[in-house]
C-alpha cells in the first residue's frame, strides 16, 4: 500500500476499523496518514479490568458472542434501536435503511463476526494511542449506548496528542446515517483545515 499511496487522510468507523486505523498510523508502513477521523470509536479499551474499572463486564461480551453464534441476524437486529436511536422523535430512519444496515455485517462469516466483537472489546490500545501525533478528529454521538463517550471517544481524546472531539447531541452510534450531511461537512472542514 505504502508504495502506491504516499499519504492519505483516513476515516474509520467503530469496532475494528478504528482499531485498525490506530495500527495503521503507528505501524512501520511507508504510508503517511496526514489526518485521521474516528467515527463512533471503540478505542481505547472497552473491557473491564483492574486498570479499567469502568469498562464492560466480560459477561456482556460472552452474552454477545453466544447470541451471535446462536442467531446472528437476531443479534444484529437487536442492536438497531440503540444504533439508530429509534425511540427518538427526531429519528427519520426507514425500515429499508435498517434492513440495509443489518445486511452489511451479515455478509461476514460467523467466525469473523465473533472475532470482530471480541477484538473490539478486549483490544487495549491505550499505550499505542499516546504515540500518535497525527491530527485526529473524533466524532461520536452522546446517545451511543454501546460505546459510551466517556469510555471510548472521551478516553481516546485524552490519550491522543493532537485530537479534536466532536460530540453530536442526541445522536446514536449510527450517526453516519442519522447525521450524514453534517458529519461529512465536519470531516471535510477538518481535512481542509491546515
Amino acid at each position: 500500500v505504502g508504495e502506491i499511496i504516499k499519504s492519505s487522510n483516513t476515516v474509520g468507523d467503530a469496532l475494528t476499523t478504528a482499531a485498525s486505523l490506530t495500527h495503521l498510523i503507528t505501524a512501520a508502513f511507508k504510508l503517511e496518514v496526514v489526518k485521521a477521523v474516528y467515527i463512533g470509536t471503540t478505542t481505547p479499551y472497552l473491557a473491564k479490568s483492574a486498570n479499567n474499572p469502568d469498562g464492560i463486564d466480560r459477561e456482556v461480551l460472552d452474552f454477545a458472542i453466544d447470541f451471535i453464534k446462536r442467531d446472528r441476524p437476531g443479534f444484529i437486529y437487536s442492536l438497531a434501536d440503540d444504533f439508530f436511536y429509534l425511540s427518538s422523535e427526531e429519528c427519520k430512519v426507514s425500515q429499508h435503511m435498517i434492513d440495509w444496515t443489518v445486511a452489511i455485517p451479515l455478509q461476514a462469516s460467523a467466525k469473523a463476526a465473533v472475532e470482530m466483537q471480541r477484538t473490539a472489546v478486549v483490544s487495549d490500545q491505550r499505550e499505542e494511542l499516546k504515540g500518535i501525533s497525527t491530527p485526529v478528529l473524533l466524532i461520536h454521538g452522546n446517545k451511543d449506548i454501546g460505546c459510551p463517550v466517556p469510555l471510548t471517544a472521551g478516553a481516546t481524546h485524552k490519550l491522543l496528542i493532537n485530537s479534536t472531539l466532536k460530540v453530536y447531541k442526541e445522536q446514536p452510534h449510527g450517526i453516519y446515517i442519522s447525521q450524514g450531511k453534517m458529519m461529512a461537512a465536519d470531516i471535510i472542514a477538518f481535512i481542509n483545515n491546515n
